[in-house]
């Protein structure tokens, strides 16, 4: 008598999503939620942002880029950032077996949480991570509040 298996309708999804074929690039915006955010161009840079007590802060890696080819924009609460990684950066002398570098330009540009003063915006880059603290505005600054008992 033949054993009876389980089915199971995910399982068969998962394997086809595990071939790389599948994977890059053509699933990409569908297999990974980008909370609003908008994405273009050939690649993009991961990133985070969080909130720290008075400032907003985004961390994006991008190894291989000059920081200087990096646009950064803020526009009321929208934070725009361009770049691009070219051909000519990162070829060495003789040719390829194997290039998996994502190329081209990018741009991310993400919906803030809160206003942030433009004017204070600081952008910092080392070891391939670019950090950008966005100051909050003073009416999105928590404080503490005391209880008073009594």
């Amino acid at each position: 008598m033949s054993e009876l298996t389980k089915w199971q309708p995910g399982h068969m999804l998962e394997t086809i999503l595990r071939d790389p074929l599948w994977r890059e690039p053509f699933w990409r915006g569908f297999l990974e939620p980008t909370n609003g955010d908008i994405i273009s161009g050939s690649w993009y840079p991961r990133l985070d942002l969080w909130d720290e007590d008075d400032k907003l802060i985004a961390r994006i890696e991008i190894p291989g880029l000059d920081p200087k080819q990096v646009e950064i924009n803020l526009q009321g609460q929208t934070l725009t950032i361009r770049g691009e990684r070219t051909l000519k950066a990162q070829k060495e002398e003789g040719r390829f077996f194997k290039h998996e570098l994502m190329l081209g330009a990018f741009q991310r540009t993400i919906s803030l949480p809160y206003t942030v003063k433009s004017d204070a915006v600081k952008a910092t880059y080392k070891n391939g991570i670019m950090t950008i603290e966005m100051p909050k505005v003073a009416e999105h600054v928590g404080r503490h509040i005391p209880v008073e008992v009594g």
